[in-house]
């Protein structure tokens, strides 16, 4: 079972000019074995709106599950 990385945003959402940042982390963690999974609030924007503090505080509490 391959390790899990979790990319979310607790704070602030990533803005859409970070989306390749982030896209070239997620191809080098990959390519380094890491499963991953990313929050539906890492780019608020992009998912309908921003998010609320408990949408965020939810998705944090998903990784721990």
């Amino acid at each position: 079972m391959a390790e899990k990385i979790f990319l979310i945003a607790c704070s602030n959402p990533r803005s859409p000019r970070q989306r390749e940042k982030v896209e070239r982390l997620r191809d080098i963690l990959c390519g380094l074995g890491f499963g991953l999974w990313e929050s539906p609030w890492l780019f608020a924007r992009e998912a309908g709106g921003e998010s609320t503090g408990r949408q965020r505080a939810q998705a944090l509490m998903d990784c721990y599950e």
